[in-house]
């Protein structure tokens, strides 16, 4: 199965609007343990959640199109900068068509930009944004 989270990570590392916010603050799921100082989470970040991974229904022996649903979690310690890097990850990503690795990127749709929140455990703002993919092996 193809990983879209993976996939979303390695363009997200590749483009330097995020990466000249984040540097390579870049997780799967849930921050390590490591990263957290006096303050909270080492900020800002981004976490990537696979929600789904579907693969587009056919009549044909094996299905060879993912449609993988993605959020894309931005965090930082002020609204403004949780903006910034939301929208330079909607930038980065909307609309890409091209390969990464051996995964043939058919397209990437931000499909909405969920309201942004507070978070007071981590002392850090968050929007969440919807990714959604089709991808086929390259």
């Amino acid at each position: 199965m193809i990983d879209g989270a993976e996939v979303l990570r390695t363009l997200l590392k590749a483009d330097i609007g995020v990466t000249g916010i984040i540097s390579d603050r870049i997780w799967a799921k849930v921050f390590p343990p490591a990263t957290f100082t006096a303050r909270g989470a080492d900020a800002p970040a981004i976490t990537i959640d696979q929600i789904s991974g579907a693969r587009a229904q056919t009549h044909s022996v094996v299905p060879t199109l993912f449609l993988p649903r993605c959020q894309v979690n931005c965090w930082a310690w002020t609204r403004a900068q949780a903006v910034a890097l939301s929208d330079a990850v909607e930038k980065a990503l909307d609309a890409y068509r091209g390969t990464v690795g051996s995964v043939a990127v058919q397209s990437i749709v931000i499909e909405d930009n969920s309201p942004d929140d507070y978070r007071p455990d981590t002392q850090l703002f968050h929007i969440p944004l919807s990714a959604r993919l089709a991808l086929t092996a390259a």
